[in-house]
């Protein structure tokens, strides 16, 4: 199992790879030209940061707790997030 330092340790490519793969998608905001998308792995939580400007992701950070998770409390379907952990 990975843990949250050694995923901040991987390259953009290999945190993409990692989330594709391992991660549950939660959520996904909208901000001007920015999008964000809220992952959860077993430990530690992975916001993918994209830039319709650029047409691409251009962030990918790991954290527990924290602000990064405020911005997503108002839009997560927490009946559709209980279905997915339990099932």
């Amino acid at each position: 199992m990975i843990e949250l330092y050694d995923f901040n340790k991987f390259s953009i490519d290999e945190k993409a790879d990692f989330t594709w793969q391992n991660a549950t998608f939660i959520q996904s905001i909208k901000n001007g030209l920015k999008g964000y998308s809220l992952f959860h792995s077993k430990n530690f939580f992975i916001e993918l940061e994209y830039d319709k400007k650029v047409d691409s992701i251009v962030s990918i950070k790991a954290f527990k707790r924290g602000e990064k998770l405020e911005k997503y409390i108002d839009s997560v379907d927490l009946d559709k997030l209980f279905k997915d952990v339990l099932s």
